[in-house]
């Protein structure tokens, strides 16, 4: 299937097509899901069969008690396993509370540098009090920083891993 282009849009919503000679005819057909339709011309889709959510988000580290130690003393994170399967792998899964989505810290997970994730980002009602809570939990953060999507701070694991911190706008 083709993505669109330029000028073109993608939409999702029941349309009345007509189909070429060749592929009907030349009769109107009603399309609806699970079609795309780019252009005036569909395309089918296969429609979704599954949820797909993300669950486990790897964030490599070069100590792996030193970032679960920050992980669940500072940043607040609950312990949800920690095992090693083997004399060189290690696995440790930890979430922010209220979260569905966790990290994987460990050894033998994966060849990604130490330090090298930005852009983990975490949401809360309250970024203000989010912030007094990483403080007196003695983890360095920014100050609050306000846009017009949102009120963030941000903060780095003692490897570097890069953490944003956000409150959205209040919806009108």
């Amino acid at each position: 299937m083709r993505e669109p282009r330029d000028g073109e849009r993608e939409s999702a919503k029941p349309v009345t097509c007509r189909v070429s000679e060749a592929s009907n005819g030349g009769h109107e057909r009603r399309l609806s899901d699970p079609y795309r339709i780019f252009g005036g011309c569909h395309v089918d889709m296969v429609p979704p069969v599954v949820d797909w959510r993300l669950e486990v988000v790897q964030v490599p580290v070069s100590d792996v008690d030193r970032a679960k130690a920050f992980y669940t003393e500072k940043a607040g994170f609950n312990l949800d396993h920690d095992h090693r399967v083997s004399d060189r792998i290690r696995f440790i899964q930890l979430t922010p509370p209220g979260s569905t989505c966790s990290i994987a810290l460990g050894t033998g997970l994966g060849d990604m540098p130490p330090g090298s994730i930005r852009g983990l980002q975490l949401v809360v009602p309250d970024i203000h009090a989010a912030r007094a809570e990483l403080v007196a939990r003695g983890v360095e953060v920014s100050e609050v920083q306000e846009f017009p999507w949102g009120s963030f701070l941000f903060f780095n694991d003692p490897d570097g891993n890069g953490w944003a911190v956000q409150e959205p706008p209040a919806s009108d």
